[in-house]
């Protein structure tokens, strides 16, 4: 099947590009092994779906960060396909492109891309689903970065919040993301093991609402015409959010009167809501803050630096946003321009060798939690360079370091505000 080419979204913003549908099916893939363009300093982002605002934001921001950097950046649509997400892979890697980076749509796929990328000698960065208990460790240096929210207990925080304003009483249901995806798994572990100290709390049912708004509005639906005593609805994500709150609307109810309602991610909608009150709270798992960091880390390898081990796969800690702080996350998140949100050249390592600042409270990640309620593969063992760095206190030294030089906080004024 041919597919029609579609422009980047490389200058557009959001509303352009919902307005325009400014990424659809993609040109053919190249292969893995095409010949690339020997055009240096170009990296490239393929996100799980512009459908979803989270994919959007973190597009713009990846892309706002290149320019910072002084690189070219440019973002396409993994439309929820997999397989389009590898094509879009192919194409930049042809098109010249030294760095990739991913919202993986599969992250059993991330497997196969770290293997392309050492086959062309491209750094390849990403966020979220990863092959179960596969880590940068398990490939080659060319896969750089593995990215994640902390997302147990981010989740777990949220919910926290939600139980306390219904009193610890009362029928609530999940909507969650794709089946069996990592990181809603991870995630329904953090909310479950809260939801376990509360006995007044009933935990009714739960239905996977595939990350989007459409897909979420049809999960919440049916579980609140099977629980219609629902008082609370956790959200796996803010634009899973999107739809349950108008299922809740569809039958006649007020999201944040009748039925409260959780996420994360703290998108712009997200945010949002919470100003206005239908949302109660999220767990800021900040987009801007994701691509600015994969687009400097990609910079940063072209250039020539090299992370400690433990530095290649990172955790970091969400911001639990409610009315109490949220117009200081808006101002800054929301309001202000993408190009604002984040410094690039204190994040990256070779702009700002000595004075870097990752702006988000950074830890190297924990492989056991990460994959918490995810059965380890037959005769699975820890990779070498992960034992070695937890034992010989590269961990701790790290965890420092990056506490040492977190000095711009993630609801501060903007670095680059005028």
């Amino acid at each position: 099947m041919t597919r029609v080419s579609r422009p980047t979204v490389r200058g557009l913003s959001r509303r352009a590009l919902l307005q325009t549908g400014a990424a659809a099916a993609l040109l053919p893939a190249l292969g893995a092994g095409a010949l690339r363009a020997q055009t240096v300093q170009r990296i490239g982002f393929t996100p799980f779906s512009y459908a979803a605002t989270l994919s959007v934001q973190i597009a713009e921001a990846f892309n706002a960060a290149a320019k910072q950097l002084g690189i070219e950046g440019e973002s396409f649509d993994g439309q929820s396909d997999p397989s389009i997400q590898v094509n879009g892979l192919n194409q930049q890697i042809g098109r010249g492109f030294g760095g990739i980076a991913l919202e993986a749509v599969d992250g059993g796929s991330i497997r196969g891309l770290a293997r392309v990328a050492e086959e062309n000698k491209v750094w390849l960065s990403h966020v979220w689903g990863n092959a179960p208990w596969f880590t940068p460790w398990d490939a080659s240096e060319y896969y750089s970065l593995h990215i994640q929210p902390n997302e147990y207990e981010g989740l777990g925080q949220v919910t926290r919040v939600l139980i306390e304003a219904l009193g610890g009483e009362g029928t609530i249901v999940r909507v969650g993301g794709l089946l069996n995806d990592s990181s809603d798994v991870v995630r329904s572990a953090g909310a479950d093991k809260v939801i376990a100290e509360y006995p007044g709390i009933t935990f009714a049912g739960e239905l996977p609402g595939d990350w989007t708004p459409e897909q979420s509005q049809k999960a919440a639906a049916a579980l609140l015409s099977r629980f219609p005593d629902t008082r609370g609805i956790i959200a796996q994500n803010d634009d899973t959010a999107t739809g349950v709150i108008a299922a809740i609307r569809a039958i006649g109810k007020v999201p944040g009167k009748d039925i409260l309602v959780v996420g994360t991610n703290g998108t712009l909608d997200g945010a949002r809501r919470i100003k206005e009150g239908t949302q109660l709270a999220s767990a800021a798992n900040n987009p801007s803050f994701i691509g600015y960091t994969l687009a400097a880390n990609l910079y940063d390898r072209l250039n020539g630096w090299t992370p400690e081990p433990l530095e290649r796969a990172l955790t970091f800690r969400a911001e639990i946003l409610t009315k109490d702080n949220i117009d200081a996350y808006i101002e800054r998140y929301i309001d202000a321009p993408v190009e604002t949100h984040f410094d690039a050249t204190k994040i990256s390592r070779v702009k700002s060798p000595e004075d870097w600042d990752p702006q988000y409270e950074l830890i190297p990640s924990d492989i056991d939690e990460q994959w918490i309620n995810q059965p380890k593969p037959e005769g699975y063992t820890y990779p070498e360079a992960y034992v070695k760095g937890r034992e010989d206190g590269s961990y701790e030294r790290i965890v420092q370091q990056f506490k040492d030089h977190y000095k711009i906080k993630l609801l501060d004024k903007s670095p680059l505000a005028g």
